[in-house]
């Protein structure tokens, strides 16, 4: 049988297990051959080796191999770094997957209430608001009373 790179999946935390003062980041890594893997978690760029565990290989029906990573770490540690990554090696070659941690901030928004000139014509009224995302960018809307119905 040929040789295949692993195809990865990553899933980040859960908001209820957050809750619960854990963070579990779970890597699938499908259809890789031959049945011998190595995987690496990275915070950022920095290597992770604690709260690492890897199942062993399994035969899925098309004669590939999978097997699941879990990196289970703090919802501060979570919450601290921009990104994580999951990495994994077959055979010498590599497939690589980032998924992205939690933004540093929440999302503002700010809602401007009609001006008396507005209010004076109903018909002109504007809803109007501005939103700034975690990633620092500014996304304004107007919505005038025609466009709600």
């Amino acid at each position: 049988q040929p040789k295949a790179s692993p195809s990865l999946t990553v899933f980040p935390p859960s908001s209820d297990e957050l809750q619960t003062n854990k963070a579990t980041l779970v890597c699938l890594i499908n259809d890789f051959y031959p049945g011998a893997v190595t995987v690496a978690w990275k915070a950022d760029s920095t290597t992770i080796s604690q709260g690492v565990e890897t199942t062993q290989p399994s035969k899925q029906t098309n004669n590939k191999y999978m097997a699941s990573s879990y990196l289970t770490i703090t919802p501060d540690k979570w919450k601290s770094h921009k990104s994580f990554s999951c990495q994994c090696w077959v055979f010498g070659g590599g497939t690589k997957l980032t998924v992205l941690g939690q933004p540093k901030a929440g999302p503002s928004l700010t809602l401007f209430p009609p001006s008396s000139e507005e209010l004076v014509s109903l018909f002109r009224v504007l809803s109007k608001w501005t939103v700034l995302t975690h990633e620092g960018s500014t996304v304004e809307k107007s919505v005038s009373p025609a466009q709600c119905s």
